[in-house]
């Protein structure tokens, strides 16, 4: 049902923005609508939302920016019930999307984990704390809980994990090769020394 939806919305947005184009070329164009007002062609008690144009059957609805649009139904005339459906999917589709827009985000991950972390009484409730404060919330704090989703809490996951790994590979080549130390760094008598000594005691 999401796929056909959106491929349905797709397909509006696209007749939407061909009707509007051969309106400038000086072709037949979306109808100037405004809310309430009944579009060109339709006759009183046809069904609502639904037009012809030619041979075809166009759907009128109110986008979720407020403008009024016109797009094909994608049939003939005849099949106006199939394009009342067409049409009502695509009001339905508005609507929903209207309703999570005004919706309130709700409560963040920040709050959640602050909350969480003023109930926190173990020992490790500092580790804890600190580790939420400097990796956690600088990356994810912002979103709201209903709005987080497992891939982003995956790909949060791999850059932590990828960010680590550079600290450890920069590590290790700031670090002071002691081998070249033993042999480099004394003269050469001491080294000489050193050795004779080395070799002495593995006998």
């Amino acid at each position: 049902m999401g796929c056909g939806r959106e491929r349905l919305r797709a397909r509006v947005a696209h007749e939407d923005s061909a009707a509007t184009q051969r309106s400038a070329d000086g072709g037949v164009g979306v109808a100037a609508i405004t809310p309430g007002s009944q579009p060109a062609g339709q006759a009183k008690g046809t069904m609502m939302g639904v037009y012809p144009r030619g041979s075809k059957l166009w759907i009128t609805f109110r986008d979720v920016d407020g403008k009024w649009r016109n797009a094909s139904a994608g049939y003939n005339r005849g099949r106006e019930a199939l394009a009342q459906a067409v049409h009502d999917e695509v009001v339905a589709g508005v609507t929903a999307k209207e309703r999570a827009q005004n919706a309130p985000r709700g409560v963040t991950l920040r709050a959640f984990a602050e909350a969480w972390l003023a109930k926190r009484d173990t020992e490790t409730a500092a580790d804890d704390r600190g580790r939420i404060h400097n990796h956690i919330l600088p990356a994810l704090g912002h979103i709201p809980l209903t709005e987080l989703r497992p891939r982003q809490v995956r790909e949060f996951v791999e850059a932590l994990t990828k960010k680590k790994r550079q600290g450890n590979r920069r590590g290790r080549l700031a670090r002071p090769d002691r081998r070249a130390t033993r042999t480099t760094d004394r003269p050469p008598r001491v080294r000489h020394a050193a050795r004779d000594a080395e070799r002495r005691g593995r006998r």
